[in-house]
């Protein structure tokens, strides 16, 4: 009396595997980004609101690796800042010179911590900014087989305004054979982006609550 399961092609199957791997790594980089801005607070307190630049770009990261204490970067002379910030972001900086003086402002600004707890900060620093490099090698890769995947399996999901190569990935590998739903309804219930009915006799609630009993990954890839 038990339905019967719908087998998946292997390209789905991998594909599907490909993408949650991708997805646990991007929350992992999340996760690891909050906790660098959280120790880069203790260290320089008005950073980033002060510097209106990524402090996850590569100049950036690099000079962070450094270990500068606050005292060197005030006192560094402005041009040697700027053209560190021209060589090591590769001249992407718009204006080198105003995100070293932005810098510099912020690190003046900014209270001193003791030797002893610098240096433990700028331990905690250089390991979180190793991490973060190291997770974005691995969305790399993936996205390297992922690439190759989705050149088999034909789609136009990226014909939809929004939708890029990661998301038409995404969902392509949990919807799979899109054949096995009668239509858009199952998918929608699929995924738990429908609203539960509720009712008692002739009352039928208008104000009901979005269901999220679904395949979450799916419905993160839809909203």
């Amino acid at each position: 009396r038990l339905p019967m399961s719908v087998v998946k092609e292997e390209q789905y199957v991998a594909l599907q595997q490909l993408t949650r791997a991708r997805y646990q790594i991007i929350r992992q980089i999340t996760q690891e980004k909050q906790r660098f801005l959280q120790y880069l607070s203790y260290k320089c307190n008005t950073f980033t609101e002060e510097v209106e630049s990524s402090v996850f770009g590569k100049a950036m990261m690099d000079l962070f690796l450094e270990n500068y204490s606050l005292d060197e970067l005030s006192s560094m002379p402005l041009e040697d800042l700027a053209d560190y910030l021209r060589k090591q972001g590769r001249n992407r900086f718009p204006d080198a010179e105003y995100v070293a003086k932005s810098i510099q402002k912020a690190v003046r600004s900014s209270y001193r911590l003791d030797k002893v707890m610098e240096d433990s900060i700028d331990t905690i620093l250089g390991t979180s900014i190793t991490l973060i490099r190291t997770f974005e090698r691995q969305i790399k890769e993936l996205d390297k087989s992922i690439e190759r995947i989705m050149k088999g399996l034909p789609q136009t999901l990226q014909s939809i305004p929004g939708i890029g190569p990661v998301l038409a990935a995404g969902i392509q590998a949990e919807i799979g054979q899109i054949e096995r739903f009668e239509d858009e309804t199952k998918i929608a219930k699929y995924a738990g982006l429908y609203w539960r009915k509720h009712q008692s006799g002739r009352f039928t609630a208008d104000d009901t609550s979005l269901s999220r009993n679904g395949n979450q990954y799916l419905r993160y890839y839809l909203v």
